[in-house]
């Protein structure tokens, strides 16, 4: 080591202090300062972090929450023995990472927002709260979302597209082409979808030469496999379905018409077009089509209401994928909101009742294990019922009281709860465990994406400029469709 001449005596570098040194047995001119003959160190747990010479080092490094174990190392918690505490840390702040101390921010890391772990996917976080971020871009013009715990699923109306997006923003995958998913028919309706149990299902219409049809799909998503799932009957069904052998099985009248001009019908497989023959070719009449008006899939099941022109509805429950249909319920009411809870589905009926009280709606539920078709029971009644949603084993809803609009929750055989109340129209309502997320109508337009507390009622705005057309929810994430054809996606 070279000393350094400084007013004759010499200043000697030892790590991070820069000191006044000392000659062979002389007292150290600084604190916390040990010198010999090979020059001057920082006795053990101090340290120079202020770079100054004549206050030697100055900090003890085993009790410093600002300089804990070395300079500059911050503490959310105390300081001992050079490490920074796990326990004890200051508000806003945790230990979400191996080894010691409280170094996540809990008000501003994305990672762990509010809580260890709760990752904001591509959102930012403020003040413990998630923020909501752009999923997909605009250009893709979907109508219908559906959600499960790692991606988002539309279809893309344009081109007719199945598409899936993981939530952090990894890209767009493509499950489907060529799919006539967008707005179905003349009352111009969305195609829908949803998913579960490894399986995404969507709808899809038509004009083919015998009218206008409709079709339900599904496809695992382990394999990319796709198929039609077909329609059950409502009364007498349609003459001729689609079925694994040759053949009409229904009706031989109609067999013979139709295999006299095709006789792959009758040799090989009565499929999809020999089914459209059976009008195309003048062999007789069918049912009239199905159309499909809401659809609600589980790990296990999957809940389908379809109806025909008159309106009549049924109700069938399938296992996942769509295999073994067993019929739930049939109404000669319209029905476009289902859900599943339990063993139960539900559904959403108007009624007429002369009388003061306003009633003009209920909500049914059948049990999906029995046998045969159950007697649907009275599950809530009210005015103007509408945006049935589930979560776990809860059921979530909108109707009116008076001149509010309100949003409501009834768990099992308990008592209907209000959750909210506002002076505009709800839409769009989604539910989970803690939360119930909806937005607004203001004049005929859908603005906002609102969200309350269950716990404790405190309600938040989380996006005030967005025109809502569509939302969807999982355990990870609340997403919506705005008028620009863009997803936002906001963490749970």
């Amino acid at each position: 080591m070279i000393p350094k001449r400084h007013f004759g005596r010499p200043l000697v570098a030892t790590g991070l202090v820069l000191a006044s040194a000392c000659f062979p047995g002389e007292r150290p001119t600084a604190i916390h300062l040990e010198c010999d003959d090979d020059g001057c160190r920082c006795e053990a747990n101090f340290a120079d972090c202020d770079g100054d010479p004549s206050t030697g080092c100055e900090l003890p490094t085993n009790s410093d929450r600002n300089n804990c174990g070395g300079c500059d190392v911050e503490c959310h918690s105390d300081c001992s023995n050079g490490q920074c505490a796990t326990e004890g840390c200051d508000p806003n702040f945790a230990d979400c990472h191996d080894g010691p101390g409280c170094e996540s921010d809990l008000a501003t890391d994305v990672d762990h927002c509010g809580a260890c772990d709760h990752s904001c996917l591509g959102g930012g976080c403020a003040a413990k709260h998630c923020e909501p971020y752009e999923l997909v871009d605009r250009g893709f013009y979907p109508l219908s979302l559906a959600a499960d715990d790692t991606h988002l699923y539309f279809c893309e109306t344009i081109s007719g597209t199945i598409m899936r997006a993981p939530f952090d923003q990894g890209g767009v995958e493509v499950l489907a082409i060529d799919q006539t998913c967008g707005w179905l028919d003349y009352d111009f309706r969305a195609g829908l979808i949803a998913t579960g149990g490894g399986h995404v299902y969507w709808t899809t219409g038509r004009w083919i030469e015998s009218g206008y049809r409709e079709r339900l799909h599904a496809l695992a998503l382990d394999t990319g496999q796709s198929w039609i799932i077909e329609p059950q009957t409502i009364a007498d069904g349609p003459c001729c379905l689609p079925q694994g052998g040759p053949g009409c099985a229904e009706d031989a009248t109609i067999e013979t018409c139709v295999c006299a001009d095709d006789s792959y019908c009758c040799d090989t497989e009565w499929d999809s077009w020999c089914t459209d023959l059976v009008v195309s070719l003048g062999c007789g009449s069918c049912a009239p089509e199905l159309s499909y008006r809401a659809l609600w899939a589980t790990d296990d099941q999957l809940l389908v209401a379809m109806a025909d022109d008159a309106d009549n509805a049924v109700l069938t429950v399938m296992s996942a994928g769509g295999s073994d249909p067993q019929e739930v319920a049939s109404t000669v009411a319209e029905v476009d909101h289902v859900a599943l809870v339990g063993d139960h589905a539900f559904w959403i009926e108007p009624i007429s009742i002369s009388n003061e009280t306003g009633i003009d709606s209920i909500i049914l539920r059948a049990s999906t294990t029995a046998q045969s078709p159950a007697e649907a029971e009275v599950f809530a009644f009210g005015q103007g019922i509408d945006n049935l949603t589930a979560s776990v084993d809860t059921l979530v809803w909108t109707g009116r009281d008076d001149e509010l609009y309100i949003i409501a929750r009834k768990q099992g055989g308990g008592m209907v709860e209000l959750v909210h109340a506002s002076k505009r129209p709800l839409a769009a309502v989604q539910a989970d465990a803690t939360h119930v997320y909806w937005t607004e109508n203001v004049f005929d337009i859908r603005v906002g994406m609102y969200r309350v507390a269950l716990d404790t009622g405190e309600t938040t705005t989380f996006t005030s400029s967005h025109y809502v057309y569509a939302a969807t929810s999982s355990p990870t994430i609340v997403a919506w469709v705005d008028y620009s054809d863009r997803i936002f996606g906001l963490a749970k």
